[in-house]
């Protein structure tokens, strides 16, 4: 049971849902922006968007096992 007394289960479906919508966020923005270069053959940038999206990637894991879920807001 989470600390606000929703059940395992509620709480599990909401860690799933927040993990969902911030990986949407990645993949939309770090995403895109590396297929962009990709098309482009832009090397330069293939490595720095591939960079940025490790990093965006390495932040949700930090963040979630720190406990800041985020998308907490629909709630």
């Amino acid at each position: 049971m989470s600390n606000d007394g929703e059940s395992g289960d509620d709480f599990e479906r909401r860690i799933r849902l927040s993990a969902a919508r911030r990986a949407q966020e990645i993949v939309l923005r770090e995403g895109a922006a590396l297929a962009l270069s990709a098309r482009d053959l832009d090397e330069d940038a293939i490595a720095a968007d591939s960079q940025l999206l490790a990093i965006a990637i390495a932040q949700a894991i930090v963040d979630a096992y720190a406990g800041n879920l985020g998308g907490d807001d629909d709630e």
